[in-house]
């Protein structure tokens, strides 16, 4: 788990780069060469937990029956709200900004969303 995301997790809203670049052994200027400024690493921690998530139905489905893949999906469905739970005010910031993640995010989220249970609906098949 990336030091940001576990600074989010566990609600720290205010989280600073330095603080983050101290927890992941890297130099604060590592960080801002990468990303240019704390909104983008929100962005670019946000934009990954999206992309992990929407990733998950078809690993799952792939794996496992659509119950089953069901199952396993659902805690990490909670787990990314309670990721945005704990980004939410740093993510206001980048919401001022109209930055087009969060359309993206909304998109996709719902395609991952329903993904396991059309398996439901229209028996997917087992794995081998």
């Amino acid at each position: 788990m990336s030091p940001a995301r576990q600074a989010f997790l566990a609600g720290d809203t205010d989280v600073h780069v330095e603080d983050i670049a101290r927890s992941a052994g890297v130099p604060v200027g590592m960080l801002y060469r990468h990303f240019g400024t704390r909104e983008a690493l929100i962005e670019e921690v946000y934009r990954k937990e999206v992309d992990d998530l929407c990733a998950a139905p078809g690993d799952l489905l792939n794996r496992h029956a659509p119950e089953e893949a069901l199952r396993r999906f659902l805690p990490l469905l909670v787990d990314h709200a309670a990721v945005g739970k704990g980004m939410s005010v740093a993510l206001e910031s980048i919401m001022a900004t109209d930055s087009p993640v969060f359309d993206d995010a909304r998109t996709r989220r719902s395609d991952a969303r329903t993904r396991p249970l059309d398996g439901l609906r229209h028996g997917a098949p087992r794995p081998s």
